[in-house]
């Protein structure tokens, strides 16, 4: 049996309740180099923070 999929409203809102409820997650501050920096034409940045041995994009 597969699992259900969910709508994107609601693991938005799952995804908000665990960063607002986990004592760590709920108020981090994160570390990195800005690399792939785009501004795109509608006003949104694009950009990945990476360490030595992680990435992760923000987009």
């Amino acid at each position: 049996m597969g699992l259900k999929p969910v709508t994107v409203s609601q693991l938005n809102s799952y995804i908000k309740r665990i960063l607002q409820t986990d004592p760590i997650l709920g108020n981090v501050s994160v570390r990195g180099e800005v690399s792939n920096l785009k501004f795109h034409g509608s006003g949104h940045v694009y950009f990945s923070l990476k360490d030595e041995k992680s990435r992760i994009n923000c987009f």
